[in-house]
């Protein structure tokens, strides 16, 4: 049984691009904001995204606001203060380019209006 989710969220940074035996794999932490009574409370997210899929999340930069849909985990590990600590990670079937920050680099190319996505499903085998 797995857990699908759907995340809409800004980069927290620029995505990191790491090529292995398995192909490449593309990371990037999203962060989710909501309003209760007045208070704003910030969820992070770490999202991975492999191949064509990690392609597309790539091209995004920090800020840009990214919607991603795929299988959620819970992995555990130690932290650096020796205590037992889990983290919510989202592996991506679909990434959607939503939108720009205004300060985009210029070695990032802007998606067309209306946003750009790529789903695994598309690919054509």
């Amino acid at each position: 049984m797995s857990a699908n989710i759907t995340i809409v969220g800004r980069c927290g940074a620029d995505p990191e691009r790491v090529e292995n035996d398995y192909g490449g794999v593309c990371r990037v932490n999203l962060a989710t904001n909501k309003t209760t009574k007045g208070e704003k409370t910030t969820t992070w997210w770490r999202v991975s995204a492999w191949g064509r899929t990690g392609d597309m999340l790539a091209k995004a930069a920090k800020g840009c606001r990214v919607a991603v849909s795929g299988e959620a985990f819970v992995r555990s590990y130690v932290g650096r203060d020796g205590n037992k600590k889990q983290t919510v990670e989202v592996t991506a079937a679909r990434v959607d380019l939503i939108d720009w920050p205004d300060s985009l680099p210029p070695q990032h190319e802007a998606p067309k209006v209306g946003g750009t996505s790529y789903h695994d499903d598309d690919v054509p085998f």
